[in-house]
């Protein structure tokens, strides 16, 4: 059993209807035992609909309806605990997801073995150019499990206890400059880096990409061409305030692959891709202790052949 922890989510009135059934998922996760459920919405709202959450607050005795500032939007299910919980680790969920039974289970399950990182269902790599250019993609090419410097917030996400103590994530002005308030999680991401805490995801499967954005289920052209630009503001914002600093903790750090007969064959097929990707980066290791004999003699010839044995 799995305890000692918050959760914590960030809503709005548009997903009210289905709140229920996505709250409903988070109180039935199997071996697990949870503290306190923050539930934190916009104290701006009218009275009606902050009345709403009334429904919500019955649902069970660990949740607790918090009004907070709508200045933050992912950056509310985080700030919350940061500032009146930050002996606690915490879990971030997400108003629209219905969670798997051992969706935080998996999560504490890697966590035995990765307690200093951010964990995460999915992270968004980080990238440097060839011309010292930070950027990060909503998708890649693959996205392996890997202890690295990615973009977390996908999902669920695990942060230890003082995860941002001694950062600047509280900055609101910094924050805005950045961001305006969208995609906020990039703020996030950049202060956990500064400090040299990594991230790991728990997705080993396949997944593609077009020009830097997400292709998911009908999404129109429109809409991915509008993120795609977005995507570029955001790094362009990143680079001019945090490059230098940035690059001198990504450089340091070695990018590792865990190699498992599950995503073998993928890593195996994408290995040159990914090793372009990464070059940058202070090293690629690749941990095939998993792996039978044979895999590793086939794995060890690839990596011979791109000169990395």
């Amino acid at each position: 059993m799995y305890n000692d922890f918050i959760v914590s989510m960030a809503t709005i009135p548009e997903r009210f209807e289905k709140l229920k059934a996505n709250i409903h998922s988070i109180l039935s996760q199997k071996d697990v035992e949870f503290d306190k459920f923050l539930i934190i919405v916009n104290k701006y709202e009218s009275e009606d609909v902050l009345k709403q959450y009334d429904e919500i607050s019955a649902l069970s005795p660990k949740i607790e309806v918090v009004l907070g500032d709508n200045k933050w939007r992912s950056c509310n299910k985080v700030i919350y605990p940061v500032t009146h919980y930050p002996d606690k680790p915490f879990i971030t969920v997400d108003d629209d997801i219905n969670y798997y039974p051992y969706a935080f289970k998996d999560i504490f399950i890697e966590r035995l073995f990765h307690h200093d990182c951010i964990i995460s269902h999915e992270t968004n790599p980080v990238s440097i150019t060839d011309t010292g250019f930070i950027q990060y993609a909503n998708a890649i090419q693959t996205k392996f499990k890997q202890v690295c410097f990615d973009k977390y917030m996908t999902g669920c996400c695990y942060f230890p206890r003082y995860v941002f103590k001694g950062t600047d994530v509280l900055n609101y002005n910094k924050m805005y400059a950045l961001t305006q308030g969208l995609h906020d999680e990039i703020w996030l991401w950049v202060n956990t880096s500064l400090k040299g805490v990594q991230s790991i995801c728990l997705n080993k499967t396949l997944s593609f990409e077009m020009d830097g954005a997400s292709i998911n289920n009908d999404e129109s052209l429109g809409k991915v061409n509008g993120d795609i630009n977005r995507i570029r503001e955001y790094n362009n914002k990143i680079n001019e305030l945090y490059n230098e600093s940035l690059l001198k903790v990504l450089k340091a750090n070695t990018i590792k692959f865990e190699v498992t007969t599950e995503n073998f064959y993928g890593i195996l097929c994408m290995m040159g891709n990914l090793v372009a990707q990464y070059k940058n980066f202070g090293g690629i290791e690749f941990n095939t202790e998993l792996l039978s004999n044979s895999h590793k003699i086939i794995f060890n010839n690839q990596k011979a052949k791109l000169g990395l044995i």
